[in-house]
């Protein structure tokens, strides 16, 4: 029993699983703040019949009941899922490391969303403060339409060589 559950693997597995599943509530919870009707079960690091253990992290998709392999949504919910998945790995060793990372920047996410996508991954950042501890972020984006959506913005543009910074 000791050996078992207490050893290197018992042990060192019950650490990884417990994380893994406060990276899983991590990465609903992002989800849930996309408002999309998808959520993420991690599964591994458990002891198999064959007494070897299983050291790999598989991740379903579950939507209204339904569970599905990841591999098999759209780019444009896989792309969720992943910046999701980004965002509460950041929270999990943030809180981890007891550090507070206040400032985050993306570039050039937006590629692979259709507009209600795009709109869905704006609003997440517009409110990054409100579950996290995110007090600034820096969006890079080719993307005109997507500038009208945000506040502040920093302009760059290259002319024969000369690089110039505008603010909006």
């Amino acid at each position: 029993f000791w050996k078992l559950h207490l050893g290197k693997e018992g042990l060192k597995n019950y650490l990884y699983n417990k994380k893994l599943k406060l990276l899983q509530q991590l990465t609903n919870n992002v989800l849930g703040k996309l408002g999309v009707n998808l959520k993420v079960v991690f599964d591994g690091f458990k002891k198999l019949k064959s007494g070897k253990y299983k050291n790999k992290v598989d991740m379903r998709v579950i939507e209204n009941g339904v569970v599905w392999n990841y591999y098999d949504r759209s780019n444009g919910e896989q792309l969720r899922i992943d910046y999701a998945s980004v965002l509460a790995f950041r929270t999990l060793l943030s809180n981890r490391l007891g550090w507070t990372f206040n400032f985050i920047g993306f570039d050039e996410l937006f590629g692979g969303f259709d507009d209600e996508g795009k709109g869905e991954i704006c609003d997440l950042i517009f409110n990054l403060q409100s579950y996290s501890d995110v007090k600034t972020s820096l969006t890079i984006s080719h993307e005109q339409e997507i500038a009208k959506q945000f506040e502040n913005i920093i302009k760059v543009v290259k002319k024969k060589g000369i690089t110039k910074i505008e603010m909006l």
